[in-house]
């Protein structure tokens, strides 16, 4: 589990867990509420009458206390697979397969192969359930908690205020962290090593080259680390937990020197991580070296693309990265499309000759790919030096390609993303090699002043969500849709579960089946509808229709009769009807090419095809045969095919009629 600063988690634990609900109940005036928890697998003192077996031994929760928890689900509701992974399953005491210990044994095995944290038994303790689950989680290694008053919506909102905690501990502490890493502060390693002290609840310091290493309880291995005849060491001093780290090029190295009153979690490991880059830059040079920028500079990236952008720009103006940029009313988002092994010199030549007016990031999902975040002129000035600049770049090297966006505001960067990435589709069928975004090419800009009020009613539901969470879940979903749940986790820089609960929770709200195509298109219209034109003021004024009647207004026909129109040419009828049959199969290759008596290749060369007459990716091209919610599988490509059919041939029922009339 991630770490940093402050012992702030980017998941909480189930110790945390229970200490806050333990703090809750020590404040809680109704009796009826929180009557104490029960040690995982072990013994409250309260046994059933009927139980006969050996009271357990009472265990602490120092082997589970450290179990990531992701959120809350209900015993009653179906899974399989991982569906539950790292998540806290709630039972109400009533239900009848606890008092059956036999029935509760078969159940406890499942959840530990599905890899829950935990179970959670909610009713007075005493009752037959609590027996019998207790005897079977003698056998189990899954935790077993009691209480009374916690069903599974409250458990869920406690740990979704952990999270919300975390991730602001989070943020905090890698501020801090981009603080104390400035380069105006002359490469004074005291500010990094009191953060990484404070991180790793313990101490850090940097032992000189020829400084007396007595009082480490093993100065060989600080000799080894010296001499660069090793990187890295560990010992120990009673239960005190040392790491040793070998710092800079030369040698005899210095020697970075971290203790633990205990041992080292995977956090602590992960700030120390964070954090030696710039220790080596300081050692090295006053200034921090690249290896640190190049973190910073995607982690700016990140919380652009989460919409964090006041947190962008303070880490940003702490390493002086981009200020022109990122202090612009409005920005392009470039895409340059090069070979992998090409990819760190065309970093180095955008950086080269954008200077300091562009933000140059190593995209961190593609690694043929580099995203470049510039300044947009404004007005209608056809001269946008950071655009020029890069065409020009693009024209010298053969092997490149560009995607541009639209001038857009740095709060809406995920967006722009997503624009240069459709315009970098048409750019790798252009003999230029280079291509801008088409307004023209755009559904939300087609849609009448109506589909602002429709895309409020439809997304209302998520009023629900804490006010505070609402962007960055947006976000998230928005992301997901567009790249999948691993893309979006890596643009974004959230855990991959974080994407997936975001996803799931939106369309619970909602009432969606994301595992539609039709539904998904759906959601991504009304998001990119609201953060598109949301600032159309006049739209407020319009009456609300329904969906059915935005998409079938003459703009939109034209739109999808043009959008379709290649495929229809002579000698690719074919494709019309493989990209159809895909879409109502949901974007399954398999069934698609079960359903058409085609071979899996042919209908994946139908779509390779189809990607380039319509413009738009459809599936991710170097990872063609993968399917699912963890695949880049779109960027909001099928979407667009999804609502161009539907419009063009509505009576094949692609969009549910619940969504075109609710």
């Amino acid at each position: 589990m991630e770490r940093t600063g402050g012992g702030a988690a980017a998941l909480p634990t189930l110790g945390e867990f229970l200490r806050y609900v333990g703090r809750e109940a020590a404040g809680h005036d109704d009796p009826a509420g929180h009557t104490g928890l029960a040690n995982p697998a072990g013994q409250t003192g309260q046994t059933d009458p009927a139980d006969t077996t050996a009271p357990a031994d009472t265990t602490d929760l120092a082997g589970y206390a450290s179990r990531a928890v992701t959120g809350a689900v209900p015993a009653s509701e179906p899974y399989s697979g991982d569906d539950i992974r790292d998540l806290l399953v709630v039972a109400d005491a009533a239900e009848p397969w606890l008092r059956d210990r036999h029935a509760a044994a078969r159940r406890l095995r499942a959840l530990a192969g599905a890899g829950a944290t935990g179970l959670l038994v909610n009713g007075p303790l005493g009752t037959a359930a609590h027996a019998s689950v207790t005897s079977a989680a003698r056998h189990s290694s899954v935790p077993v908690l009691f209480a009374s008053g916690l069903p599974w919506l409250r458990a869920a909102r406690i740990i979704s205020d952990l999270r919300l905690r975390a991730a602001e501990g989070k943020a905090a502490s890698l501020s801090d962290l981009l603080e104390a890493a400035r380069p105006d502060r002359g490469g004074d390693a005291g500010l990094l090593l009191g953060w990484l002290s404070t991180a790793v609840e313990g101490t850090a310091e940097i032992l000189a080259p020829h400084e007396d290493a007595a009082r480490i309880p093993d100065p060989g291995a600080v000799d080894a680390l010296r001499t660069g005849h090793a990187s890295a060491s560990a010992a120990s001093s009673g239960p005190a937990q040392i790491r040793m780290y070998a710092l800079g090029a030369s040698r005899p190295h210095p020697v970075l020197v971290v203790t633990r009153p205990g041992d080292f979690p995977p956090g602590a490991v992960e700030s120390v991580r964070r954090v030696l880059p710039f220790l080596e830059g300081a050692v090295r040079h006053p200034l921090t070296g690249p290896e640190g920028l190049e973190s910073a500079q995607v982690a700016v990236l990140q919380l652009l693309m989460g919409g964090l952008v006041t947190w962008a720009r303070r880490t940003a103006h702490a390493l002086r990265l981009s200020r022109t940029a990122m202090a612009a009313s409005a920005v392009r988002v470039h895409i340059l499309q090069c070979p992998p092994g090409l990819r760190d010199t065309a970093a180095g030549q955008c950086r080269q000759r954008l200077r300091e007016t562009g933000l140059v990031v190593r995209c961190p999902v593609d690694d043929g790919q580099v995203i470049v975040i510039s300044e947009a002129p404004g007005g209608h000035a056809a001269v946008d030096p950071a655009r020029d600049a890069l065409m020009t770049l693009v024209a010298e090297a053969p092997e490149y390609r560009l995607g541009t966006s639209r001038r857009a505001p740095l709060a809406a960067t995920a967006g722009a993303y997503e624009e240069a990435t459709q315009a970098l589709a048409v750019a790798r069928n252009r003999t230029g090699r280079v291509a801008e975004y088409e307004e023209e090419a755009d559904l939300t800009r087609l849609l009448p002043p109506g589909a602002c009020p429709w895309a409020e009613r439809f997304l209302q539901p998520l009023a629900r969500l804490p006010a505070g969470r609402r962007p960055e879940i947006a976000h998230s979903v928005r992301l997901g849709l567009a790249f999948g749940i691993g893309g979006a986790a890596k643009l974004s820089g959230q855990h991959r579960n974080t994407v997936r609960a975001h996803l799931a929770r939106t369309a619970q709200l909602l009432g969606l089946d994301l595992r539609r195509l039709g539904d998904r298109a759906v959601l991504s219209l009304a998001l990119r509808v609201q953060d598109d034109l949301a600032a159309d003021s006049a739209a407020s004024s319009v009456p609300d229709t329904g969906l059915r009647e935005l998409l079938q207004q003459p703009p939109c026909r034209e739109w999808a009769a043009r959008f379709l129109a290649p495929l229809d040419t002579a000698g690719r009828r074919s494709l019309r009807r493989t990209v159809t049959t895909w879409v109502l199969c949901g974007a399954r290759t398999e069934e698609t090419a079960g359903r058409l008596r085609l071979h899996y290749k042919t209908v994946l060369a139908h779509l390779a095809t189809a990607e380039q007459v319509l413009q738009r990716p459809l599936i991710e091209t170097h990872r063609r045969v993968t399917e699912g919610d963890d695949s880049a599988n779109g960027f909001n490509g099928p979407h667009d095919v999804v609502l161009a059919l539907h419009v063009a041939s509505p009576e094949l029922g692609i969009i549910d009629s619940r969504l075109l009339d609710g």
